[in-house]
């Protein structure tokens, strides 16, 4: 089994301490909290090294200074996966987002998931399943509280699922345009901001072969346009 772990960010407050008062945690957001089935610490500075955890709690407005760094380097050393969550908030707070997600991956950029999803911090998905982990926790149920590991797990993987497809339907939606296949063979490298999805779709050498063999078709070429569309479909369906 991966040894994995999740990092949360979120808000302590009186809507967290649903889950964090069972947890045995407070809302002191001076330090990050640390959560393992035999074990929580409200203070990641009293757990030891290779302490074991699972979920890594930070209020959004911790202050990544030096030992907090280091402490938490230390723990992302021990897992073999981790997955990142970040606290949605207000579009006033996207720098808080930006800074919290650099924090983490500075600290920890292999075996992190490269998919970050974004949630409230007092209702939803990601609110109600710490929910139930907190009252497994609570109640000493072990397999319950793992079966709540599992079920964050799959949250975030089964929105990655839904965001992998919905950009290969906004990628193929934009390419039925001549005049967006042009733009697309222009890209030569980077990020396009005006684009719907990731770039790396439009840098791939079979795609820009494909990308080009349509744009030289002439206007009235709707079986050889149809059939190369086919083709392109199926090429980033099976991801390329």
């Amino acid at each position: 089994m991966r040894n994995k772990g999740f990092i949360i960010f979120t808000v302590f407050d009186d809507l967290t301490r649903k889950y964090l008062n069972p947890l045995g945690l407070t809302m002191s957001a001076d330090w990050p909290k640390l959560l393992a089935f035999h074990q929580t610490y409200d203070r990641i500075d009293h757990a030891k090294a290779n302490e074991h955890w699972d979920v890594l709690l930070i209020d959004i407005r911790q202050d990544f200074n030096l030992p907090t760094k280091r402490k938490i380097k230390q723990l992302l050393k021990q897992k073999d996966q981790c997955y990142l969550f970040l606290h949605k908030g207000r579009k006033n707070e996207a720098h808080i987002k930006r800074g919290n997600k650099r924090a983490i991956t500075e600290l920890l950029d292999k075996n992190l998931e490269p998919f970050v999803p974004e949630f409230h911090h007092h209702h939803g998905e990601l609110y109600d399943l710490l929910l139930e982990l907190a009252n497994a926790h609570q109640q000493r149920q072990e397999q319950r509280y793992t079966d709540g590991l599992n079920q964050i797990e799959e949250l975030l993987l089964t929105l990655k699922e839904a965001e992998v497809q919905a950009t290969k339907s906004q990628f193929l939606q934009y390419c039925m345009s001549i005049d967006n296949i042009r733009s697309l063979l222009r890209l030569n490298g980077g990020s396009d901001p005006q684009l719907p999805f990731p770039s790396t779709y439009a840098h791939h050498p079979a795609v820009q072969k494909t990308l080009r063999q349509l744009s030289e078709l002439p206007a009235d070429a709707h079986a050889e346009q149809h059939a190369l569309l086919i083709s392109l479909r199926e090429m980033v369906h099976r991801d390329l």
